[in-house]
């Protein structure tokens, strides 16, 4: 497995500390590179949880809404809706032979569940790494127009869990994380609003939704490993 992690994924979790008034420190991603040692995402996310504990990770996911312009995240942002961005994000993954997986147990109309595996016998994800990509998923929601998105670890739909997604629950997520319990989540949203690419023309997002469709195969190479934290 390689020991490289997505630059595009450090910019975005540097970008979320500072939109949230922490320090990133000196740990920066080359704007040219597509990836870094995976110990400079490491250190990044250990910066975050000495500084605010394990609670500030889903949040960082909302610095990716600074970077519009990348080619993947447009390609993952102009999603029809829930189910084509969590199929867009399983083809990234499969492309850059991630070591981590989102599978979607079930999904419906405002709800999905899914959990963060492991391939191939990799060592489980860490649980720093399952509540960093739960916030850059659910930014991604945001993205794709969706609105009131709130995300849960531990589950279960109905009961909802521990509360991850826009309010954490700081005390509730530290027993997940020492439990080893923080791979299975929980979506939720209300409703779709406007995307911020429409132009107003009817027929303006399926018009960009099939140019990313065939642009992606192009982007994902030219943009290899971006917004994958793994």
């Amino acid at each position: 497995m390689s020991d490289f992690a997505s630059a595009a994924m450090v910019r975005v979790l540097a970008q979320g500390m500072r939109e949230l008034g922490l320090d990133p420190g000196d740990v920066t991603a080359p704007g040219d590179s597509a990836r870094v040692d995976l110990e400079l995402k490491r250190t990044l996310v250990g910066r975050a949880i000495a500084q605010a504990g394990f609670a500030v990770l889903p949040q960082l996911g909302r610095g990716l809404h600074r970077f519009p312009h990348d080619p993947t995240h447009r390609a993952l942002s102009l999603a029809r809706d829930a189910v084509d961005l969590f199929a867009r994000w399983r083809r990234l993954e499969r492309y850059i032979h991630s070591r981590h997986r989102c599978e979607v147990l079930g999904s419906g109309d405002g709800w999905a569940r899914v959990r963060h595996v492991a391939l191939n016998g990799a060592a489980a994800p860490l649980p720093a790494e399952d509540l960093v990509v739960l916030g850059v998923l659910a930014a991604l929601l945001e993205a794709i127009g969706l609105r009131g998105v709130h995300v849960a670890v531990g589950g279960d739909l109905v009961r909802g869990d521990i509360q991850a997604y826009p309010e954490p629950d700081a005390a509730g997520l530290q027993e997940l994380v020492r439990q080893g319990a923080t791979a299975a989540w929980s979506f939720r949203w209300a409703f779709a609003g406007a995307r911020p690419a429409d132009s107003g023309h009817p027929c303006a997002a399926s018009l960009q939704g099939r140019a990313a469709d065939a642009a992606w195969p192009q982007a994902a190479r030219d943009a290899f490993g971006h917004l994958v934290a793994d």
